[in-house]
C-alpha cells in the first residue's frame, strides 16, 4: 500500500521531497522510495521534476551578467542571419 496523497502530512512530505528533487538532492534511494509509494517507476519520478530543475538552473545561469550579455549577443547574431 502506498502513501495516501490526500493526507496533509503526506502532502507536506512530498513538498519537501519535491524541493529536494529540483535542487538535485534527491538520492536514488529517495527516488525509489517515492516511486514505490506513489505506484510509479523511478524514471517517472525523475521525468516529473527534471523540467523544473532545468528551468531553475537556466534562471540561475542567466542571472550572471556575462551569460546575459552572451545571450543577447547570440540573439543579435541570430536576427542578422
Amino acid at each position: 500500500m502506498g502513501w495516501d496523497t490526500d493526507a496533509e502530512e503526506v502532502r507536506a512530505g512530498l513538498t519537501v521531497l519535491a524541493a529536494m528533487a529540483v535542487a538535485g538532492e534527491l538520492t536514488p534511494e529517495h527516488t525509489a522510495t517515492v516511486a514505490e509509494q506513489l505506484g510509479v517507476t523511478p524514471t517517472e519520478v525523475v521525468d516529473a521534476y527534471t523540467p523544473e530543475m532545468r528551468r531553475l538552473a537556466m534562471e540561475e545561469i542567466m542571472e550572471q551578467p556575462a551569460m546575459a550579455e552572451l545571450d543577447k549577443a547570440l540573439d543579435d547574431i541570430a536576427r542578422e542571419s
